[in-house]
């Protein structure tokens, strides 16, 4: 792993984002979940970096960070995992703080 900028729990594991390509010796990008006891990608691949991760109380994870998802077009900077595909959720302000009110240091679940 080369970054990650933090880690979630989410549903029966938890995600971690950053900027890197693999986690152990499995190849990922930008984003990865560990449940059941192994790793995958965390949704399409991420051209960038996550620098954010929220757990929702409806469910599903509101992403932050630096990155544009080549497989949704329109998508840059902030994004919805509903657990089975990433959902546009509009461009935010570019800005190194425009990530920060996502990020929580309890693991907050809202």
């Amino acid at each position: 792993m080369r970054r990650s900028s933090g880690a979630i729990a989410f549903d029966d594991g938890f995600a971690i984002g950053g900027y890197f390509r693999q986690v152990g010796n499995v190849a990922v990008q930008g984003g990865a979940v560990r449940q059941n006891g192994a790793w995958s990608q965390l949704g399409a691949a991420i051209d960038g970096s996550i620098h954010a991760l929220l757990a929702l109380r409806a469910g599903g994870l509101l992403v932050g960070g630096w990155f544009t998802l080549p497989s949704l077009p329109g998508s840059q900077d902030l994004v919805r995992w509903d657990g089975l595909q990433w959902q546009a959720m509009g461009t935010p302000p570019r800005s190194e703080e425009h990530t920060s009110e996502l990020q929580s240091p309890c693991n907050l679940v809202c």
